[in-house]
């Protein structure tokens, strides 16, 4: 497996259903600023997933734009990772991070709030054989980082 960091995160606070609030893009600005200077994203083998919602494809096209990226944004696989009824279905996401895994060093996905609360939890207990050891309750654009050597699952 390639990938090294599996980070993923909540869209931004949305206007509606739709467009992000000037604070949810802001926010969602701040966490790209540090997620790369933390040293969590590696720009030369990186992708962008997320949900189908507007609110996720806003934030995804945004974190990209902050960090001066602009590839295209996966629409088969973003769709995977719901179920068409919009339940969070965790089997369809780790399928497609297996997709991904062995052609990225670093996997972001812009999702909801059902899947940030649960998808690391199946990821972690798959790979790693074991569950996080901390909740996950994320705000806006808030949610996990999973780095897949050390093996550890921390908050952003």
């Amino acid at each position: 497996m390639k990938l090294k960091k599996l980070i993923i995160l909540r869209h931004g606070e949305p206007e509606g259903r739709g467009f992000l609030t000037p604070h949810g893009r802001r926010t969602i600005d701040v966490v790209a600023g540090r997620l790369k200077s933390e040293g969590h994203l590696d720009l030369r083998s990186i992708a962008v997933i997320c949900s189908y919602e507007l609110r996720a494809l806003k934030s995804a096209q945004a974190f990209l734009t902050t960090l001066s990226l602009y590839p295209e944004i996966d629409e088969e696989c973003y769709k995977a990772l719901f179920s068409s009824d919009m339940a969070c279905d965790t089997n369809a996401a780790l399928s497609v991070i297996d997709e991904y895994a062995d052609r990225v060093n670093t996997l972001v996905i812009f999702t909801h709030l059902e899947m940030v609360e649960r998808l690391p939890a199946r990821f972690c207990s798959q790979v790693f054989g074991k569950a996080p050891n901390l909740p996950i309750h994320p705000g806006y654009s808030e949610g996990c980082i999973i780095d897949c050597v050390a093996k550890t699952c921390e908050e952003t």
